[in-house]
């Protein structure tokens, strides 16, 4: 009787849709809850108009705009533009520039390996600065737009060329942004 205890509270447990992990998450199907908005008068309409994003290796391209270096294009789709430079000796450099439509920064994860974050200003839009202190260093940009926020990831040989690159390329597409 006292083996089968544990194993009848574990049961009970999981199927009261309780959680240990974390309060307000259950195990089993989602509730589903509806509210209902306030009726609108007759003569308003709601129009949403919706920024239409270039594809990122339309937005920018590395290899025009960062003389000096030889980035060649790595990933190239509707969200995201990578860009790779090969150093030789194992060593490269790296660069990305994503669009997250749909998803504001501060409910964005920040990067895990941020040693410093810092606030800042690129043109009109307001973003954030992580840098990353391992070798070699990281630097990520992420700037606030009307319906999300982009980032420009770099990784050059050390943080401080890493967040300049970054920097250069979000003053050459800030301007597109809504």
């Amino acid at each position: 009787m006292n083996r089968l205890l544990p194993a009848v509270l574990a049961g009970a447990f999981a199927l009261s849709g309780c959680s240990a992990l974390a309060p307000g998450l259950t195990f089993g199907k989602p509730t589903e809850t509806t509210t209902t908005a306030p009726a609108q008068p007759a003569t308003q309409t709601a129009t949403e108009t919706k920024f239409e994003w270039p594809k990122p290796c339309d937005l920018y391209d590395a290899a025009k705009e960062l003389p000096g270096n030889d980035f060649k294009v790595t990933a190239d789709n509707i969200y995201t533009c990578d860009w790779s430079e090969d150093l030789g000796y194992g060593k490269g450099n790296a660069l990305s520039l994503a669009i997250w439509s749909g998803l504001p920064l501060e409910r964005a994860t920040p990067p895990l390996n941020a040693a410093r974050v810092t606030d800042v200003t690129v043109g009109a839009h307001d973003g954030k600065l992580y840098e990353e202190r391992e070798i070699p260093g990281g630097c990520q940009l992420s700037l606030v737009t009307a319906d999300g926020h982009v980032s420009i990831y770099s990784r050059a040989q050390d943080v401080e060329e890493s967040c300049d690159i970054a920097q250069r390329v979000a003053e050459k597409i800030e301007p597109s942004f809504p």
